[in-house]
């Protein structure tokens, strides 16, 4: 009956954050039965949301490795690594949490479209931002890394995807007043 009612209340708050979920299980697992399984990072509810983020970021660049990174727009600067089986499942109008530094999520809005050898242009839509999408191209590699190149646009900050070299991938935000006032 536990389980019942756990999913009963996931059903009513219409979850999209893993988080949530989880701390859902840690009671459970510290106060109930113990038998409880979370498959939060792969798993479809009926609303067509994928938990866990897309982009999972790793280090902030605060030095001078990464030259994008040191651009004066640039509001912050992290290496990513994107879940690369995730985006592959996804279907149009699943959605997924960008990434583990926002709080919006984006819709995939038609199906992945192949650019090239090992190349797949996504376009999204942000749920809770009105006109605002996302879009980026994913360069799957011989060496079973991958290059992101892309960019969103969200309510509050755009955010620019690129490749750094081998293995390195970099998202950094940029104020959108910056656009406002380049000078022609």
């Amino acid at each position: 009956t536990k389980l019942i009612l756990l999913d009963s209340l996931l059903q009513e708050m219409k979850m999209k954050k893993c988080l949530v979920w989880s701390m859902l299980v840690l009671l459970l697992l510290l106060f109930g039965s113990g038998r409880v399984k979370c498959d939060c990072i792969t798993t479809q509810n009926p609303d067509n949301v994928v938990s866990g983020p897309l982009i999972r970021t790793i280090q902030k660049i605060t030095d001078d490795s990464i030259s994008t990174c040191n651009q004066r727009q640039v509001e912050e600067c992290w290496t990513f690594q994107i879940d690369i089986n995730q985006l592959e499942k996804l279907q149009p109008e699943d959605t997924v949490v960008f990434s583990d530094k926002t709080d919006f999520s984006i819709k995939l809005n038609q199906p992945p479209t192949t650019i090239g050898p090992g190349s797949t242009y996504y376009y999204f839509d942000i749920e809770e931002i009105g006109a605002s999408t996302a879009s980026f191209t994913v360069r799957k590699l011989d060496d079973g890394g991958v290059r992101v190149f892309g960019s969103v646009r969200s309510s509050t900050l755009f955010y620019f995807l690129g490749s750094c070299g081998e293995n390195c991938n970099v998202i950094y935000s940029v104020d959108p007043d910056f656009f406002n006032n380049l000078i022609d």
